[in-house]
């Protein structure tokens, strides 16, 4: 989704040859790593929503472009400068409103992931002592 055609089939083939050279030298269990191919996917599909409000901003800045485009070659052809630049400002304008939210999202995201992760850490360190 994020690199399609050949370079994602080279990072396939990647992930791949890894995991059969962790199963091969006996670092890990095969299920490890089928899991971990499995857990890999998952969670590139939890974390679709930060690639889509990219997607989307862009989208906004485009549909801003085509609506400025008519004003935006007669500013050009008057050589009016300034209204050039007013347009251009309006088109980055359009976008913008997408990245504040994407990156509180990013944050909340990331927030969450560490406070589950230390979470279950010290869990597993309380419940697995000996003593």
């Amino acid at each position: 989704e994020a690199y399609g055609g050949w370079t994602s089939a080279i990072i396939w083939m990647l992930v791949l040859h890894s995991a059969q050279r962790e199963i091969r030298e006996r670092h890990h269990y095969s299920v490890d790593c089928i899991v971990a191919i499995y857990v890999g996917v998952l969670l590139w599909r939890l974390t679709g929503f930060i690639w889509s409000a990219k997607d989307a901003a862009r989208l906004k800045r485009l549909a801003k472009l085509d609506e400025v485009q008519g004003r935006l070659i007669q500013a050009a052809k008057d050589a009016d400068l300034g209204e050039i630049r007013e347009l251009i400002e309006e088109v980055e304008r359009a976008g913008q409103d997408g990245r504040k939210s994407s990156k509180r999202m990013i944050w909340a995201f990331a927030s969450f992931t560490i406070i589950i992760s230390l979470g279950l850490g010290l869990l597993a360190f309380t419940w697995t002592t000996d003593g």
